[in-house]
């Protein structure tokens, strides 16, 4: 039981999920769950290549997602948002920041591909 709550909390509260098609976490998709009564989650996952760090909090109706990502690997992040125009990574647009490139909006996420490193998202939660 204990193992299925683990991994409940580091695949949808935390959102780190391993890409089916490439193993490894190679690539890795993080696409946290905000649900209404945490204000935050602080999680990490040592992969093959390194630490991946999934860390948000909730003030108001704010979204604050900091996150790394080891070298030698991708990720696809899904920061939750109105619209893409509504995410800033650091003080800069997020589409606009280096080394952050927006793919899609998927429902209620706005969806980023980036390379290895540290970044912090902001946004504004949807209603």
């Amino acid at each position: 039981m204990f193992g299925s709550v683990c991994q409940w909390f580091y695949q949808y509260l935390a959102g780190i999920r391993p890409d089916e098609k490439h193993p490894g976490y190679k690539l890795v998709h993080l696409k946290p769950y905000p649900v209404q009564d945490l204000s935050f989650v602080n999680s990490s996952y040592e992969s093959p290549y390194g630490k991946i760090k999934s860390n948000w909090k909730r003030a108001d109706n704010r979204f604050v997602y900091d996150i790394s990502v080891p070298v030698n690997t991708t990720a696809m992040v899904y920061v939750p948002a109105k619209d893409q125009h509504d995410v800033k990574e650091g003080n800069s647009l997020a589409s606009l920041s280096s080394g952050v490139s927006f793919e899609k909006m998927e429902g209620l996420y706005a969806v980023f591909s980036v390379g290895a490193g540290n970044y912090t998202f902001t946004s504004t939660l949807p209603q």
